[in-house]
């Protein structure tokens, strides 16, 4: 069990007994059910999508309304697959999972030094704790954006409460280009450098407020920068958008069948995802993962107020930031995978739940956790 009470100076070691402790298990979980499968177990629902865009850069073709296109994931996470291809053997899926475990542990790393600021050493063992058994924190084990997300956001925050503004102006660039409602951490930046400001108001004020501003602004940058390449690619800036409409709302599975089964040649990985057919098993699945992630959305939403009281509005509007988009679109869908990167929300808890009930809670949370991994390398539609 990764130990909650350590001392500031201990993140490197929190955050390789969390990879230890909590990534590793969960891929060897998923090697047992896919019976060694590596390369099968990653390829993955959106996986595919990513493969296509490292291989084979964006296509789009605005006709097509109903099956996902690649358009909609944001570059940086694919990049980044491309770049790393070389140390996996040219496999472009391996990489993305070496990418996303390198994140996750340098992203867990920041977490600690974040919270010993914001709550002190214990809360911050606790917050660590509950961040990576949480139940949908299977993404991290995953060749998704959820840990290059939490590496950004969390850099971004401590960067700017340790008021270095050049390092958050580059996490925040790197957030707006890793996924669609990256831009939106321009808002608790531009509040959290608003408040450093104040304190600077008599030395160079209107120049560090302007400073922070640009900051700020960082995220909206980025999000900028992939439109503008859109709109020289293909004419429109705004395609991103335009091809959320064929997910549609999660009223019919299938609407996600069709958009994991769709993954341009020659990767095919998310075809490989969907088979066998939908059957009755599946749409059991979907009840349970359409439930879990109503309950991650209330919850989230739900600590809100308790978060931006213990914590500052800054970390408070993250919640509905990061979750009210996707939820006008979508509804509940990936609501949890979401939420996984809320990282003030398990602060709170890290602050709320009594000592005697943290271990607990976590264990609770890491079976609930390796159950939904499982079904996940399965290729069952946990999302």
């Amino acid at each position: 069990m990764i130990p909650y009470r350590l001392n500031w100076k201990s993140c490197g070691g929190a955050a390789l007994a969390a990879l230890v402790a909590t990534r590793i298990p969960i891929l060897l979980f998923g090697l047992i059910a896919t019976k060694g499968d590596l390369h099968r177990m990653l390829a993955r629902w959106d996986t595919g999508f990513y493969a296509s865009i490292a291989l084979e850069g964006y296509s789009w073709d605005p006709s097509i309304t109903t099956r996902g296109q690649n358009i909609v994931f944001f570059p940086l996470y694919p990049f980044l697959m491309r770049i790393l291809a070389p140390l996996a053997g040219g496999d472009v899926v391996l990489a993305g999972l070496m990418l996303s475990l390198a994140c996750f542990t340098v992203g867990v790393a920041l977490l600690y030094r974040l919270a010993a600021l914001e709550i002190g050493d214990t809360g911050a063992g606790a917050a660590v704790l509950f961040l990576v058994t949480y139940p949908f924190s299977l993404f991290f084990s995953a060749s998704y954006t959820e840990s290059l997300f939490l590496l950004v956001t969390v850099g971004a925050f401590y960067a700017m409460r340790r008021e270095r503004p050049l390092e958050a102006a580059l996490f925040g660039l790197a957030a707006g280009l890793a996924r669609p409602n990256g831009f939106w951490i321009a808002a608790p930046l531009l509040w959290l450098g608003l408040e450093w400001t104040k304190s600077k108001e008599k030395d160079g004020g209107t120049a560090v407020r302007w400073a922070a501003i640009a900051v700020g602004l960082c995220p909206l940058v980025g999000a900028a920068l992939y439109s503008g390449y859109l709109h020289v690619a293909f004419g429109d800036a705004l395609a991103w958008i335009r091809g959320q409409a064929a997910w549609g709302l999660p009223l019919v599975h299938q609407t996600a069948f069709r958009a994991a089964t769709s993954s341009p040649e020659p990767v095919q990985l998310a075809a490989a995802a969907a088979s066998p057919l939908l059957s009755s098993a599946t749409e059991a699945v979907e009840v349970v993962v359409t439930t879990a992630n109503l309950v991650a959305f209330l919850f989230a939403i739900a600590t809100f107020i308790p978060v931006s009281r213990r914590l500052g509005l800054a970390y408070g509007m993250l919640i509905p930031l990061y979750l009210g988009p996707p939820f006008v679109a979508h509804l509940v869908t990936s609501m949890g995978r979401f939420s996984s990167v809320i990282f003030p929300m398990f602060f709170w808890m890290a602050t709320t739940v009594p000592r005697c009930r943290v271990v607990p809670l976590a264990v609770a949370f890491g079976v609930l956790q390796a159950m939904l991994a499982v079904l996940f390398y399965l290729g069952q539609p946990v999302f």
